[in-house]
């Protein structure tokens, strides 16, 4: 798990996604835009904290 990391653009991360650029970046999340090396398709993806579950709140 990597945690509080901030990726380089062009890194592939696990032999597939291809990070494009940056989109965001706030306490607890990071935002990129990647494409998926095996479909040449343009994906999200977001990186969560585990420190940033700790502000939730959920009420059952």
């Amino acid at each position: 798990m990597v945690q509080n990391q901030t990726f380089p653009i062009d890194v592939i991360l696990n032999h597939r996604y291809q990070i494009k650029a940056r989109l965001s970046s706030k306490t607890g999340r990071k935002t990129y835009l990647a494409q998926d090396q095996g479909t040449q398709i343009q994906i999200i993806l977001k990186c969560l904290s585990p420190d940033w579950f700790a502000h939730w709140r959920i009420d059952i």
